[in-house]
């Protein structure tokens, strides 16, 4: 759903499955296909 609806590749797809760092591009993506708030989908926390 995610690279058909965000235009997301598919490497991409397994950095998000590793816990990876991806880029805000990605996460902005992420939010307009899913039609959701960024904080929906993500949680800052301090290391």
């Amino acid at each position: 759903m995610l690279r058909k609806k965000g235009g997301i590749e598919s490497k991409t797809i397994h950095r998000l499955k590793a816990n990876d760092i991806i880029e805000t591009k990605t996460l902005d993506k992420i939010r307009v296909a899913l039609d959701c708030k960024l904080e929906d989908i993500m949680e800052y926390t301090k290391e």
